[in-house]
C-alpha cells in the first residue's frame, strides 16, 4: 500500500500471508459500490497498519485524494 502525504510517499506491506475480506451482499444495484465497498478497501487498509482507507471521509464517503 502506498500512500502519499504531504512531504514522501509511504509504503506499508500487507502483514500476512493469507488476507481475508467481508463478504458483500447486493440486494440492490441502485447502492453506489463505494458504500458497497468500504469494508472491503478498510479491511485491506487494516492489514497494512491504517485504521481505514485513507481515501474516505469522516462519513464513509469516498473521497479520493487527488
Amino acid at each position: 500500500m502506498a500512500t502519499s502525504n504531504r512531504i514522501a510517499w509511504e509504503r506499508y506491506s500487507i502483514d500476512r500471508n493469507n488476507l481475508y475480506l467481508p463478504e458483500v451482499y447486493l440486494e440492490d444495484y441502485c447502492i453506489p459500490a463505494d458504500g458497497i465497498l468500504k469494508d472491503i478497501f478498510d479491511s485491506i487498509w487494516n492489514a497494512c497498519g491504517y485504521k481505514c482507507d485513507l481515501n474516505y471521509d469522516e462519513q464513509g464517503v469516498w473521497k479520493p485524494s487527488r
